[in-house]
């Protein structure tokens, strides 16, 4: 049951908490494993004494309860065995993100950022729609797993929270010119009938002090529990280092060329329902899921009402025939001022071809012919088009699917926007990171 908030905002961070700003020193998960399997699964009455502060962050304490308290949270939440040995292989990790989020607090808390009780509401019942549940069910599978609301509650003060911190923060500054629109449009358009993939992604970047050996461990026991069947957004949730990962590490319908190099050549080779292995790039390891593959449909498959004015041309027509037709058709296009223009305008011509060709998918027009119609205006007719046999003017009387142009580049501008507070997001809490003092004490 994926139980973190959908916020578009949050990245979780590869590198480990650094040195805080007077100089203590944050030791590597790695040489901690024995002293955590201590804490979180009992032991000596002293040691447990000993380990109960599990780090301190600037003025703030993560208790040994808070982190197995989320450590339940997670394994209930991806639908993992509880066992000693999951929880000892979570440990670390859960700990990095309960560390982030005193972060996130602590700098809305110096910019006076705060987190109504409207909005936890409203994110609860989020979490319980998006799961399927009715209302009151999160608290039922709170109460099934023996999970404290309030391990949920702050973590979903903390993402709420991030977002308004990163909006007031950055944007503003965020600008996507009509340049950045139009490119984007021509890309999604050239790569129309091409194969997409239904990709998501789980990155775990090298850390700055456990290094490859360790990251690769880490992906392959995480491998090993999905196909156990834990749940990949879940684990992307909470985990990933991706920007993706509040998104449950999805990526949504994706081209070849767009992941680079490494990434591209493993997906190539999946097959639907599948995860790759670990990948190995420059920064970190990435796991992949394949959920569909598909040829991508025309211009999302749009139905158009046409109506066409064909002036003929007789076989081998010379230069000055083309010439009056085309200048025919254009006086044509210029006084059709609707449909009912070009109706009485298609008798004129005594072509039987002209008139209503009633409703045409866009994806089986030729080529050449859906550039012409696939943008233009309804009731706006067409420059005049040489066909082998004649000279044709369109014009589009009516358009179903797929979206108007004006909604299409308000999405695309949405997303561009949104990635780039993403971006900023990342640095922000890198930067956080290395300006606090952590010190971890397990």
């Amino acid at each position: 049951m994926p139980y973190l908030p959908t916020n578009p905002l949050t990245a979780r961070q590869g590198p480990e908490p650094r040195p805080g700003a007077n100089g203590a020193a944050v030791k590597s998960f790695a040489g901690r494993a024995l002293l955590l399997a201590i804490m979180v699964f009992g032991g000596p009455a002293e040691a447990q004494d000993n380990l109960r502060i599990a780090a301190v962050v600037n003025d703030d304490i993560i208790s040994a309860f808070d982190l197995m308290s989320r450590l339940s949270l997670v394994v209930a939440a991806s639908e993992l065995k509880d066992s000693s040995e999951v929880r000892r292989h979570l440990a670390p990790q859960v700990l990095r993100s309960l560390i982030e989020d005193k972060l996130k607090l602590q700098e809305a808390k110096r910019l006076r950022i705060r987190v109504s009780q409207k909005d936890i509401d409203q994110a609860l019942d989020r979490m319980e729609k998006q799961n399927g549940m009715p209302k009151g069910g999160l608290d039922t599978f709170l109460r099934r797993n023996a999970i404290n609301k309030p391990t949920l509650i702050e973590q979903i003060k903390a993402e709420i929270v991030w977002t308004k911190t990163v909006i007031r923060k950055f944007g503003r500054g965020v600008r996507v010119g009509d340049d950045e629109i139009d490119e984007k449009l021509a890309e999604i358009r050239n790569n129309r009938g091409k194969p997409e993939y239904l990709v998501a992604e789980i990155f775990l970047s090298y850390d700055d002090e456990g290094g490859e050996e360790e990251v690769r461990t880490q992906t392959e026991r995480m491998i090993k529990q999905i196909r156990e069947g834990a749940s990949f957004p879940v684990l992307a949730r909470s985990f990933s280092h991706s920007s993706t990962a509040t998104a449950g590490g999805d990526l949504g319908w994706i081209r070849l060329g767009q992941l680079g190099g490494e990434l591209d050549a493993a997906l190539a080779k999946m097959q639907p329902g599948k995860i790759s292995p670990p990948i190995q790039t420059q920064t970190g390891y990435y796991i992949l899921a394949l959920r569909k593959r598909r040829i991508s449909s025309v211009a999302g498959d749009v139905t158009l009402s046409l109506r066409q004015l064909y002036l003929p041309l007789p076989p081998n027509a010379d230069a000055k025939e083309t010439a009056s037709q085309m200048s025919l058709a254009t006086t044509m296009s210029e006084v059709a001022y609707n449909c009912a223009d070009m109706e009485t305008l298609a008798l004129e011509t005594s072509s039987p071809l002209s008139g209503d060709l009633g409703k045409v998918k866009l994806s089986k027009l030729p080529d050449n012919l859906r550039g012409v119609v696939e943008d233009l205006p309804i009731g706006k007719a067409s420059k005049p088009q040489r066909m082998e046999s004649g000279v044709v003017v369109f014009m589009v009387c009516g358009r179903e699917g797929g979206k108007p142009a004006a909604e299409e580049r308000a999405q695309i501008k949405r997303i561009l926007e949104n990635e780039r507070l993403t971006n900023a997001a990342r640095r922000y809490l890198r930067d956080l990171h290395r300006a606090a003092f952590v010190d971890v004490r397990i």
